[in-house]
């Protein structure tokens, strides 16, 4: 019994850990869902070419963790990954934490002030340290990123080594070295992260910050050191880019093959648009921060509740940590404020996850909070207690309001909406589609599972550049004529379908169709047709996995269903096809019992059922 004691002892941040990872196994999803996800696992299943900015070492060790034999859809297998990383991530955190507490005299204003790190008792080191980490792992967003595959999961695991070694290199005696190893592997994870994702320069400042406390204006050595290290290791990461282009993978986003194209592809030159827009923008993108810890029980409310209520232990955190550890608090609202204000300036729409950063901070308050309850002078018989309830109460917070919001356990739409919409097409069809939510998940089922090849899904947007024609190319040389001079798309003898987003383009005159063509409603998309002639599509007897949760992509798609599947039965009826027309009024009816049918076409229905 003492050997397990003393084993959970020295590993307590590896058990808590792999309990996380077991709550996120009924959390992950089993296939693919909304957003770049469809992208990222196609290109790590073909070693390809990410967009920008490229994400080499994501994509590598994607890819060769999808090299391994397990008995899952690389899909699944690719959303483990991600599930592996988060919960490493809280292991790293949970060491953080506890050797934050063995050594919080150094960040003192003032070194000569007695250290109490002793008046701490063991065990409430470990309650604290594996209470914030599990508030870490239970908010909302860093919980979301174990749910699938996207390049915020390994990146919370750079930042959260970063971090550690950053503390390490600070509190560590080097006096007598030219750079200590904790310096080093800060140098390293860095570098890494770098390769990973670009925000993790919001741990910079801070670095600075304890660097030039540390060593005053005397560690330009050392800086040159870390540089040494820093740089050889983002070089050779990038390279990849390049070097990978030139084979002209079947996922190879911008052909980044030429130096200069590698450069605007690292850089994200693609994004600089949305970047200092107006100061509406940064008004709203802020915003969306509050908003997010703001505390709210409604578990449909997607943009609240950040934390629960450990943001009110962070809170006290941020005050106490002012007043007793001010180095530390200057650290970590320097990592908060970068992230908040650098990203508040960038204006795209799916902006939540770039705040992690920020949520990583208000947990590390949130630990100055709960040790400072250990340090009220009330009864020592009541500090146990209060700390167990107050650790308790926040984490419930979390879990029992965030698991709704993230769990991503029953999700199949964009797995069954895809293939339901490609099997209804065509043999050898193309598919014009502008930002539609099929297209990366397309881009996955064809090339990582060889679903539907002979389709071709072309993204409208991404027409306008020749290196795109490149990539259809390699999958489909057929369709695409290249010399010097042009480039385009074969279309002889193929149908052609439009996405209701390239639709409402031609409704607006923002998309041209040739002479003598129209479009006309099939059953998930539009079909380009030349006469007047009826066409048929295929019958309504697809099956679409819709769960209970509502967010704006679940929404769009059932918008969309219901919009085709109202538009095709009223093109029936325009070529008198009664028992057609009921047919998809009735998919419709059974489908989304809740949408009101126009009376006109419900009596279709009420009279065939009669």
């Amino acid at each position: 019994m003492n050997k397990f004691f003393e084993l959970l002892k020295k590993y307590y941040y590896l058990f808590t850990s792999f309990f996380v990872f077991l709550v996120y196994l009924n959390t992950i999803a089993p296939t693919v869902v909304a957003a770049d996800a469809g992208e990222l696992a196609a290109v790590q299943y073909t070693l390809g070419i990410a967009h920008p900015t490229g994400y080499p070492l994501f994509t590598i060790i994607g890819y060769l963790f999808l090299l391994i034999p397990l008995p899952f859809t690389p899909i699944f297998q690719a959303n483990l990954l991600a599930a592996i990383w988060t919960s490493a991530a809280v292991a790293v955190f949970i060491r953080t934490v506890m050797f934050l507490l063995n050594n919080l005299s150094h960040f003192k204003s003032n070194r000569d002030e007695s250290s109490n790190e002793s008046d701490i008792p063991y065990w409430m080191k470990y309650f604290i340290s594996i209470s914030s980490g599990l508030f870490l792992a239970f908010s909302k967003t860093f919980w979301a990123q174990s749910t699938s595959i996207e390049v915020y999961s390994l990146h919370m695991l750079l930042f959260s080594l970063s971090f550690y070694y950053l503390l390490k290199a600070f509190c560590n005696k080097d006096e007598e070295k030219i750079i200590s190893k904790e310096w080093i592997l800060f140098a390293v994870f860095l570098a890494l992260g770098f390769t990973n994702h670009m925000s993790i320069i919001f741990i910079l400042p801070a670095a600075a910050y304890l660097f030039l406390v540390k060593y005053k204006f005397a560690g330009i050595k050392k800086i040159l050191v870390m540089k040494l290290i820093f740089l050889p290791i983002v070089v050779l990461l990038y390279s990849y880019l390049p070097l990978r282009a030139s084979m002209l993978p079947v996922m190879n986003w911008g052909n980044p093959s030429t130096l200069g194209a590698a450069v605007d592809h690292i850089s994200g030159k693609l994004y600089h648009q949305f970047v200092l827009q107006t100061g509406r923008t940064f008004i709203e993108q802020l915003s969306v921060f509050f908003q997010a810890i703001t505390i709210n029980f409604d578990a449909t409310d997607f943009k609240s509740n950040e934390l629960g209520l450990v943001l009110l232990v962070s809170f006290f955190g941020i005050v106490t940590s002012f007043f007793h550890v001010r180095k530390l608090f200057i650290a970590t609202i320097l990592i908060l404020i970068t992230c908040v204000m650098f990203t508040a300036f960038y204006g795209i729409p799916d902006i939540d996850n770039y705040f992690l950063a920020a949520y990583f901070s208000l947990v590390l308050f949130s630990v100055i909070g709960l040790t400072t309850v250990t340090k009220i002078k009330i009864d020592s018989r009541m500090k146990c207690p209060a700390l167990i309830l107050i650790g308790t109460i926040c984490l419930l917070s979390e879990i029992i309001f965030n698991h709704y919001r993230v769990d991503e356990s029953v999700n199949y739409l964009f797995e069954d909406y895809t293939k339901a919409m490609m099997n209804s097409l065509d043999r050898g069809s193309i598919i014009m589609s502008s930002n539609s939510s099929f297209y990366f998940p397309a881009l996955y089922y064809q090339f990582a599972e060889e679903f539907k090849t002979d389709i071709v899904v072309a993204e409208h947007l991404l027409l306008q550049q020749r290196w795109y024609y490149s990539q259809l190319k390699k999958s489909h040389p057929e369709v695409i004529q290249m010399d010097s001079a042009s480039v385009r798309l074969d279309t002889k003898d193929r149908s052609i379908y439009v996405s209701q987003e390239i639709a409402n383009l031609i409704q607006r005159g923002k998309f041209s169709l040739e002479e003598e063509t129209r479009i006309i409603p099939d059953l998930f998309l539009y079909k380009i047709v030349n006469s007047d002639k009826y066409s048929p599509a295929s019958k309504p007897d697809f099956k679409i996995r819709f769960s209970e949760k509502r967010t704006i992509p679940t929404v769009e798609v059932r918008n969309l269903i219901i919009t085709m599947l109202l538009n095709r039965a009223i093109y029936e009826l325009q070529y008198s096809k009664l028992n057609e027309a009921k047919s998809y009024l009735l998919k419709l009816h059974a489908d989304f019992p809740e949408f009101e049918i126009p009376d006109d076409l419900r009596v279709l229905i009420e009279n065939y059922s009669n």
